[in-house]
């Protein structure tokens, strides 16, 4: 094998191969852009995402179930990625070690750092179903004006699926066991009851509830309620039924690009016409 120079001035041949492991492996140190191999990989980065939307996914599972977790979920990016949005599927602590309001706190964190990591991005949206769909909606009340300053509108829409608003009936369920949930303390991260309190900089942000036909009639009759309470507030507020399907084939749903939901979440990023 001929000898072969790297962009930086290193060279390299068959007969070095032990010694220079590191050249031989680092791609960026073989571009022959005028650039050094860390500008190569930073250049690579903001061309890929430089204006791309964000979509951020929470799983599931009434804040327990560690089989539903994040990694369980990455399917659903593959229509989103394909139509030029970025996708992130955010992972969160479960009950017992911790609790639904450590959990709201945890995702608002993600937040954060999905926001400051793509300081380019025309928007971040916030799905999520289920549980999940509930720590979406629960963005809503955060205000981000005194998190994210500059970047304090970058969340432009938030799309629960089959989403838990109210959580107060649950404390009277098997479902509250580990979650060991007051009357109190469910108030207090019940989406439905913090519309009144809604930051300004929330304001103007897109909120989609999206369920099936065959979901609870209860979590039905919740997104029609909080949809109603949304829009007194002065909020863009639409709402989709996913007919025929139920509260877990419509996950499976949305890894075809033609589901009702993905042309849904398509069109709030603004990646269809």
């Amino acid at each position: 094998m001929p000898e072969q120079v790297a962009n930086d001035g290193t060279r390299w041949s068959k007969n070095s191969y032990s010694e220079d492991l590191d050249t031989a492996f680092s791609c960026s140190k073989w571009s022959k852009q005028k650039l050094s191999p860390d500008e190569v990989v930073e250049d690579f980065i903001k061309r890929c995402d430089e204006d791309a939307p964000i979509f951020m996914f929470l799983h599931g599972g009434y804040w327990q179930a560690e089989e539903l977790s994040k990694d369980n979920n990455s399917f659903l990016g593959a229509p989103l990625i394909k139509n030029g949005a970025v996708f992130v599927t955010v992972g969160y602590s479960l009950v017992p070690e911790c609790t639904l309001h450590d959990m709201v706190e945890q995702v608002q964190k993600v937040v954060v750092f999905v926001a400051k990591r793509f300081p380019h991005t025309r928007g971040v949206f916030i799905s999520g179903h289920s549980a999940g769909g509930h720590l979406a909606a629960m963005m809503l009340s955060v205000d981000w004006s005194s998190l994210l300053q500059d970047k304090k509108n970058i969340i432009k829409g938030i799309l629960p699926i089959s989403g838990i608003f109210d959580v107060r009936p649950i404390t009277k369920t098997y479902i509250n066991e580990p979650l060991s949930l007051t009357e109190s303390s469910a108030a207090s991260v019940s989406p439905h009851l913090l519309v009144d309190a809604i930051p300004e900089c929330n304001l103007g942000v897109k909120v989609h509830l999206l369920f099936t036909e065959y979901d609870p009639p209860v979590l039905k009759q919740q997104a029609q309620d909080y949809s109603k309470l949304l829009s007194s507030s002065g909020l863009d507020v639409e709402m989709t039924m996913l007919p025929e399907k139920d509260h877990f084939q419509e996950l499976i749903e949305l890894t075809d690009e033609n589901c009702l939901f993905q042309k849904v979440f398509l069109r709030m990023m603004g990646l269809t016409s």
